[in-house]
């Protein structure tokens, strides 16, 4: 049976993480935060700093803000930074004993559909195939 979130509604709580590669630029990125700002209450967010090489972060670290945002009972959806590269190599770190606890709708598409296969088939969880942090800068009405 699928583990449906409850309705993502504008004010809502929600996460922004960096399961995979690292923005472009600080400034897509900010531009991308402060469109979600405007819709949603940003309460936990990835900070440019921690990059290594072409990924957003160490494995380990990426996986413990995923866990984090998960656990968290009020955040209403997870949305991330960007796709490209990395989030197969969290697969084998996902608890997913704690996905199935906190369904929590997953944003994003590219690399992040490595993410949505396996919190569907672990932990029954729906995604959204939607624009990543870094592409609502640019979003017009109709992709958002």
């Amino acid at each position: 049976m699928l583990r449906r979130p409850p309705p993502l509604m504008p004010g809502a709580p929600i996460a922004v993480v960096a399961p995979a590669s690292a923005p472009r630029t600080a400034a897509t990125y900010e531009q991308g935060l402060a469109q979600l700002t405007e819709t949603y209450e940003v309460r936990r967010a990835w900070r440019p700093g921690s990059e290594r090489g072409y990924l957003s972060a160490p494995d380990a670290d990426r996986v413990d803000a995923l866990h984090r945002a998960i656990e968290d009972p009020d955040i209403r959806a997870i949305f991330c930074v960007r796709g490209g590269y990395g989030c197969l190599r969290l697969l084998h770190r996902i608890d997913w004993a704690l996905a199935r606890r906190h369904p929590t709708l997953l944003v994003g598409y590219s690399d992040v559909t490595a993410l949505h296969l396996a919190f569907y088939t672990k932990a029954r969880w729906t995604g959204l195939s939607g624009p990543v942090v870094t592409e609502w800068a640019e979003a017009d009405s109709a992709t958002l």
